[in-house]
């Protein structure tokens, strides 16, 4: 009984696997160059937009969080182009973070200004700041008084009503 089992199984096992060769190798892998040339595809232009990225989390192992917010952002202004974006990284609580990390490590400031130089605006709760007691001039990277919203959740649904689209990341 045991061998007959044994034998059962190890036939399941190799023609499952065999299968499952079959599936894969009739799908046709990618190669440059094929049809559809995928490194050349081209897309349409995107309309004018207005956005607010509503930040409230925290930055994770080594940043990974806000590495990844400030490469969507990245991919957002190339996609939608330069002057055609109003894009707002409005930060709340542990948002706020973001601003704090870049004053130690200079590959995040690095990337902020260049949002920045692009016309991406990085706004602050003053809510969060004066409840985490931070001072802005010592603690924050590159922060101006007018980069100051007095409510973080008042800001979003005030541009939400001048048109902007609210994205939650």
């Amino acid at each position: 009984l045991r061998r007959r089992t044994m034998v059962i199984g190890g036939s399941a096992f190799i023609l499952t696997a065999m299968g499952g060769w079959a599936a894969y190798s009739s799908v046709r892998p990618y190669h440059p160059g094929s049809p559809p040339d995928i490194a050349g595809m081209r897309f349409p232009l995107y309309d004018e937009q207005k956005v607010v990225y509503h930040v409230t989390f925290s930055g994770g192992f080594r940043n990974r969080n806000y590495r990844n917010l400030l490469q969507v952002a990245r991919n957002h202004l190339n996609a939608v182009g330069e002057g055609f974006l109003d894009l707002r990284i409005l930060m709340q609580g542990d948002g706020l973070d973001l601003l704090l990390a870049a004053k130690s490590y200079p590959d995040l400031a690095r990337q902020i200004d260049q949002l920045k130089k692009c016309g991406v605006r990085f706004e602050l709760c003053w809510n969060t700041v004066t409840s985490k007691g931070i001072d802005p001039a010592l603690e924050l990277h590159g922060v101006k008084p007018e980069d100051f919203v007095g409510s973080a959740v008042a800001e979003v649904a005030a541009l939400s009503q001048k048109g902007f689209v609210v994205i939650k990341l």
